[in-house]
């Protein structure tokens, strides 16, 4: 009877803490949200002789460490297949000197964007782009985002964050050690048997190869490929991190080599058929031979530019990523993770123009963009990270990669903004 008594009463009272705290949950925490308008926060061109310096450093990995890439739970590593790396290709014509440093990581937030800035500064570099490769299976806790630890990197260390700082800073600063007079070759092909489309009708097949030789004739220093073909194909086996094949293609012995993600938000990748190798060592290979098939004219004098547009983001929306009644609650969650700020950066090469994104744009999104700002190629998962990215009609109709976008459809209208402004800044040829 006395339990019975309690129960009753207690009833009341979960039923009160319960409607409190999701009362609590659903309040206005994201607070008042206005998005300032694209503004450029620099610009740089000049004509002449071109310098290439490349280098790659190996993270040192702080083992055992949380596999990222995917929703919990996830395994522990104590160990790398391959090394995990930092590489970078560092472009100069006088002035001018730009400087892009890859991570075998699944995404580059800003936090590591910032430091690895701040941690080359004396090296004075014009613009530096910091891009993940997006490997899922390759090292975790680096973002100390709430949302991100959550969806895909795991709880944050600061040892983990580190290392790869450290990585980034010593590859800039030894291929700015090594600049040297080069030429660079500009080739394309069509990737259609490596790349299937995850979602939506259409998938990016272009293929776009930039190589820089050595004036000397000694060779070629550093490869920079462009390509939309998520990294997993190495999966998140227990016990080992993995670069997947963009960690692969690049070997010691060999060029410094770049694979950088395109229009990869609906893209995976098709690794030919086979019992030699895994399938991310077969993918590498068809990858390496396809690039053998982009070549182009050697120039030694070239225009390089470059730009940086800052932007206001849009409020964070939730709404296909929670059931109606947390709508709410989802937004505020968002919103302890998401920026007030992003950048959109351009990079040119002679009428190459490439304009870089901290997101992971789908194909229909990179084609929006480069239609709109007049870019050659979008380059995904640069400066930082916010997400998948769909054109407003897709979000608006919940289809294709929206279902997993952190933001509405106004994040494509504010990129494609920033884009519009970083281009005309470089095609300008202003410095």
């Amino acid at each position: 009877m006395i339990r019975r008594r309690y129960l009753r009463a207690l009833g009341p009272l979960l039923l009160l803490a319960v409607g409190g705290a999701y009362a609590i949950a659903s309040w206005n925490w994201c607070g008042r949200w206005e998005a300032a308008p694209a503004a450029i926060a620099g610009v740089g061109a000049a004509s002449g002789a071109l310098s290439v310096g490349a280098a790659r450093a190996e993270v040192r990995v702080p083992f055992p460490i949380v596999i990222a890439g995917y929703g919990p739970p996830r395994p522990e590593a104590v160990s790398a297949r391959h090394a995990i790396e930092a590489r970078a290709v560092v472009l100069a014509v006088a002035p001018v000197k730009v400087a892009i440093v890859e991570l075998d990581l699944l995404t580059a937030p800003r936090s590591l964007v910032e430091r690895i800035r701040t941690g080359v500064a004396e090296h004075r570099f014009s613009e530096v782009l910091v891009v993940a490769s997006h490997a899922h299976s390759s090292m975790g806790g680096y973002d100390e985002r709430l949302v991100s630890e959550i969806a895909g990197t795991g709880s944050y260390r600061q040892d983990a964050a580190d290392a790869l700082v450290a990585a980034a800073v010593r590859a800039l600063e030894d291929a700015d050690a090594v600049l040297a007079p080069a030429s660079v070759r500009r080739g394309t092909a069509d990737a259609a048997g490596l790349v299937r489309a995850r979602s939506g009708s259409a998938v990016d097949s272009d293929f776009t190869r930039l190589s820089f030789d050595r004036a000397d004739g000694t060779g070629t220093v550093a490869e920079v490929w462009l390509l939309s073909a998520h990294p997993t194909l190495a999966g998140r086996s227990p016990g080992h991190l993995s670069p997947d094949y963009p960690g692969l293609v690049d070997k010691d012995d060999g060029p410094v080599t770049l694979i950088l993600q395109s229009a990869g938000g609906n893209a995976s990748a098709i690794p030919p058929e086979g019992t030699d190798g895994s399938p991310e060592t077969r993918f590498a290979a068809a990858v390496t031979a396809l690039a053998q098939s982009a070549t182009g004219e050697a120039r030694s004098t070239v225009h390089v530019g470059w730009s940086r547009v800052t932007f206001g983001m849009p409020r964070p929306d939730g709404s296909r990523l929670a059931p109606f009644f947390a709508r709410a609650a989802g937004d505020n969650l968002l919103c302890t993770s998401a920026p007030r700020e992003a950048e959109v950066s351009a990079l040119r090469i002679d009428d190459f123009v490439v304009v870089a994104l901290p997101a992971e744009p789908s194909e229909a999104a990179a084609a929006e963009i480069e239609q709109k700002s007049g870019a050659s190629r979008v380059l995904g998962l640069s400066n930082g990270y916010l997400g998948y990215l769909e054109p407003s009609a897709v979000v608006k109709a919940g289809t294709g990669e929206s279902k997993r976008q952190y933001f509405g459809p106004g994040l494509i209208d504010a990129i494609d903004e920033a884009a519009v402004l970083a281009v005309e800044a470089v095609r300008s040829g202003a410095h």
